[in-house]
Formats: structure tokens, C-alpha cells, sequence
């Protein structure tokens, strides 16, 4: 037996769902709607597609797939997509279609409270993990596992005042690493854009450093590996944007993520 009930508050859509598997405990399962990512369908990450089915069914299959942690619905072609991992707000622009009429959801349960430094002039808090990731996606769970995202720096000035913060409470031990943010290429307009709310960034902002971004303005220099590249923040470059990697295979790189508050 499946029971659904959807609850509207504070901007926010809940999906509560019963599943027989729940039914004698009488528990509910709650996903939230992530309103940033309708109309269209996440490529990536995908664990299974599900076709003529309810918003009730596919939640209940994410619920029993071991793995899945969040899902799309269309209601339209009631089709249903589960996913391994957790879209940030606008995050699945990156690599997807136009799909009228779909929903995404993610686990309630996914949600964590986020605590951070608040930083003077800036509107969300920040943090650093003491956690080593090599990879960009690494980064991207880490934070989510604690609560929020990968950090934005959307000016000059916000890099300032992180840098500033870093040098002092901030970073402390961290202050030598380079730092993940949440910025990478999108193939789809071939530009480095944030990952969270989709702003290009052009080649000519200040936001990089001198002759960044090099990697990209070199593509022979790539290989299959490093095709995709990503962002970090380098202290030696006056945290400046410096295009990397999004798999880097020296495992003793010191890259941190820089995390911030949603």
C-alpha cells in the first residue's frame, strides 16, 4: 500500500510517502522538492529510469534502491529517473535536457543543519573541512555531508574577505591549501560557470589569476582524464581562480573544499 501526502510551507514542497515496506511502523519517508531543478532531467549519476509511473511509485523504488539518493518525475510522460547522488540548487543544469514537465526530489533526511564562520560583508557562512579530496565531486559530497555546498566567490571582494578569514580563523592549518569551489566547465555553452546558480564566468574576469584559466586555453595539454575542468582557489595566487583538474591523480595534493551555508 502507498499513501502520499504533500505538504507546502515556507517556499518549500514535501512529498510524505508511506510504503508497505513502512506501513506497520506507520513511518513516513519525506522528500523535498527542489524547485531550482524543474524542467529538466539530470544525464549524470543515473541508477534507473522507470517508465508509466505514479510520483508515489517512484519514490517508493528510490526508497528500496540501494543507492539512490534523489529523483526526477515527470508527470507528463510519467516517467521516473533515480539518481546516486544530490543535486545542489540549479546543479543538474550541467549535464541535462530540457524536460517540461519534471520534478526533482532528495531526500528530507539529506538536509543537515550547516554551521559555519560568519564572515563580515558576506551573506552566507563558510567552512573548511579538514578532510583531503582529490576529486571535485569528492568535494562537492563533503560539503553536503556537513550541511551545505561548495563555495561561490562571485567577486573580487568576497575573495578578499575569504582570504582574510582563512589567514586568520578560518583556515588555520589550512592556510597553505588549495581550495575546491563550485564552479566547473558546462559543455553545453562551453564556459566556466557556478555550478549553483549557473553565472558564467568569462575569461576575461578578474576573478583569475594572470594567464588562468591555462588548461583551457590550452586543450592539446589534456588528456581524457583532465577533459573537464574544474575551479580551485590557490593561496600563493592570492586565492585567484585557477582552472584544475576535477580528478587529480597526486594523492598528495593538499585540496580542501571550501564550503559555504545555503
Amino acid at each position: 500500500m502507498i499513501i502520499t501526502l504533500s505538504v507546502h510551507f515556507a517556499g518549500v514542497v514535501l512529498l510524505q510517502l508511506l510504503t508497505s515496506s513502512t506501513a506497520s511502523t506507520g513511518t513516513f519517508e519525506t522528500w523535498s522538492r527542489d524547485t531550482s531543478n524543474t524542467d529538466v532531467i539530470a544525464t549524470s549519476y543515473v541508477l534507473q529510469t522507470v517508465e508509466r509511473c505514479s510520483r508515489a511509485m517512484c519514490a517508493g523504488t528510490c526508497e528500496r534502491t540501494t543507492g539512490c539518493e534523489s529523483f526526477f518525475y515527470n508527470s507528463i510522460t510519467r516517467t521516473c529517473q533515480l539518481h546516486n547522488f544530490v543535486f545542489p540548487k540549479y546543479g543538474a543544469f550541467l549535464d541535462s535536457m530540457v524536460s517540461p514537465g519534471s520534478e526533482y526530489f532528495r531526500r528530507l533526511s539529506s538536509f543537515i543543519e550547516c554551521h559555519g564562520l560568519h564572515i563580515s560583508g558576506l551573506n552566507n557562512e563558510y567552512f573548511i573541512p579538514t578532510t583531503k579530496e582529490n576529486e571535485w565531486e569528492g568535494a562537492l559530497k563533503i560539503c553536503q555531508k556537513n550541511g551545505g555546498e561548495l563555495a561561490s566567490v562571485p567577486d573580487v571582494q568576497t575573495i578578499q574577505l575569504l582570504q582574510a578569514a582563512i589567514n586568520t580563523t578560518l583556515g588555520g592549518s589550512l592556510m597553505s591549501s588549495a581550495l575546491w569551489v563550485n564552479a566547473r566547465v558546462s559543455h553545453d555553452i562551453d564556459s566556466f560557470v557556478w555550478f549553483n546558480n549557473g553565472n558564467m564566468i568569462p575569461l576575461n574576469s578578474p576573478l583569475w589569476y594572470n594567464n588562468q584559466p591555462d588548461l583551457y586555453n590550452n586543450p592539446s595539454s589534456m588528456t581524457d582524464d583532465t577533459k573537464t575542468e574544474c575551479v580551485i582557489l590557490v593561496p600563493f595566487f592570492s586565492y585567484l581562480l585557477d582552472d584544475y583538474a576535477c580528478k587529480n591523480g597526486n594523492s598528495g595534493a593538499a585540496l580542501h573544499p571550501l564550503c559555504m551555508c545555503p
